[in-house]
C-alpha cells in the first residue's frame, strides 16, 4: 500500500516516465511516513472519453491515491496539494496542444479489508 493509478485521455500523447512516480511515491514518503517499498504504481491510457461538448483540445489527468486509512485531514490535503504541483509540472508541456483538466483522488481503504503479502507494511 498504496496504490496510484493516473488515467490520462489519449490526446495527451505521451509515455508516462517512471521519474513522474518516483517524485509522488517521494512525497507520500516524506509526508505520510510511506516506505518507498510498499508503493505499486499503474498509468492508464484513456481512449475511448467524452468531456463536455467532445471538444478534443480538452484532455485530463485523474490521479487516484488509495491509502490506509488513518491519516490526519491535513496530511491527505498536503499530498493532494503537493501531488498537483507534481502532474501540472510533469504535464506542462503538453498544454500549448491540450487544455488539461486535473483531479486527484485520494483513498482511504479500511486496513481490516486490505490484504496483501507484502510484509513491509
Amino acid at each position: 500500500m498504496p496504490h496510484l493509478r493516473l488515467e490520462y485521455t489519449k490526446n495527451i500523447q505521451t509515455i508516462i516516465n517512471p521519474m513522474l512516480f518516483e517524485q509522488l511515491f517521494n512525497i507520500l514518503n516524506k509526508v505520510a511516513d510511506i516506505s518507498l517499498a510498499n508503493c505499486k504504481s499503474r498509468s492508464i491510457q484513456i481512449n475511448d472519453y467524452q468531456i463536455g461538448s467532445g471538444n478534443h483540445k480538452i484532455g485530463f489527468v485523474h490521479l487516484e491515491i488509495k491509502i490506509l486509512e488513518g491519516r490526519e485531514k491535513e496530511i491527505r490535503n498536503q499530498i493532494g496539494r503537493e501531488s498537483m504541483e507534481i502532474m501540472r509540472s510533469y504535464f506542462k508541456e503538453y498544454t500549448s496542444k491540450c487544455n488539461i483538466q486535473y483531479s486527484i483522488e485520494i483513498l482511504e481503504m479500511k486496513k481490516e479489508d486490505y490484504f496483501t503479502s507484502n510484509k513491509i507494511i
